[in-house]
């Protein structure tokens, strides 16, 4: 089993880490952790969980809440969750019309975020209403993503304009079914500005 450096990382989240591990390897998963700042998986991100094993970058900026969300993922998937999807990557080509089709990803990745929630809060891994407003904006990111055609590594995505605008309270599934163009606006900004957050 992959160890963390001690001392990097607090004492809740290790424990947390150790016990995810063994909770895969008692369901034939595995847990890989690699000395990177990204993965490469249908285009950059800081990790992923393809329902057989969860992948996440420790180097990356934000590895506690990436491999707590992963984590939960793989939660899906041990219990087969009517929100577990075996295909979830992005779709290599649709139309506005696909939409319906794509929601299934948000509502996936929803459901996901609530259990990371009920994680931090069980195990005290991080400020939960921090924790929620990123999870509000990565939601949204999905629409901006949707709109733009293409999956983007979106590395100014937890700047203070857009998490400004975050509810502390994981937004409804209403909410996410509707585009908001006045915060895809906000997001073409942020993503569009040379400026790092």
């Amino acid at each position: 089993m992959f160890s963390l450096p001690k001392g990097k990382y607090s004492p809740n989240f290790l424990e947390f880490f150790d016990w995810s591990c063994e909770k895969a390897k008692k369901n034939n998963k595995i847990i890989d952790v690699r000395d990177s700042k990204f993965i490469v998986f249908d285009g950059k991100c800081q990790g992923f969980c393809d329902g057989e094993q969860v992948v996440v970058a420790r180097k990356s900026k934000n590895f506690e809440l990436t491999y707590v969300h992963e984590v939960s993922h793989l939660d899906q998937a041990i219990e087969n969750s009517p929100y577990w999807l075996l295909d979830n990557h992005w779709p290599k080509k649709f139309k506005i019309e696909d939409f319906e089709n794509y929601f299934k990803i948000i509502q996936m990745e929803r459901d996901c975020e609530i259990r990371s929630i009920k994680y931090g809060k069980n195990w005290k891994l991080f400020d939960i209403d921090d924790y929620a407003r990123k999870a509000n904006a990565y939601l949204f990111f999905y629409q901006f993503a949707f709109l733009r055609r293409r999956w983007i590594y979106f590395k100014n995505l937890f700047c203070k304009e857009i998490l400004s605008e975050m509810p502390l309270k994981i937004v409804s599934e209403d909410q996410l079914k509707n585009i908001d163009m006045d915060l895809m606006m906000l997001y073409s900004k942020v993503y569009e500005s040379k400026n790092r957050c």
